[in-house]
């Protein structure tokens, strides 16, 4: 069975490795992700926790998974993606299971039209 990640084990250290390994400046990224070099700097710092979009944002800036951005396993499946977003978003969660498929499914459509 594999271990919960916690969102409060985030570990920063990934989106510095990552925007260094593309060669990256601060302000470079967070014009890329819509946001400021200082927001940039303070996930860096570990002071916040990343918004769920700017989460998405890097993931797709740097071609990895969503739960590689939050320092989880690489291997993690896009259920347990999906997992790691409900728990963040807590009003989600009181959506039905029907209703949490049903957005599974709208998003799954979507993919296919990109």
């Amino acid at each position: 069975m594999r271990s919960k990640r916690k969102l409060e084990k985030f570990n920063p250290s990934v989106i510095i490795r990552l925007r260094t390994d593309a060669g990256w400046t601060q302000t470079q990224v967070a014009k890329a992700i819509d946001c400021t070099a200082a927001n940039i700097s303070i996930l860096e710092k570990g002071r916040n926790f990343p918004s769920v979009l700017h989460v998405m944002r890097l993931a797709d800036l740097f071609n990895v998974s969503f739960a590689t951005i939050l320092g989880a396993n690489d291997e993690l499946d896009l259920h347990d993606d999906i997992n790691i977003f409900y728990r963040r978003f807590k009003d989600l969660l009181k959506l039905t299971h029907d209703d949490r498929k049903l957005i599974e499914k709208l998003i799954q459509r979507l993919k296919k039209r990109v």
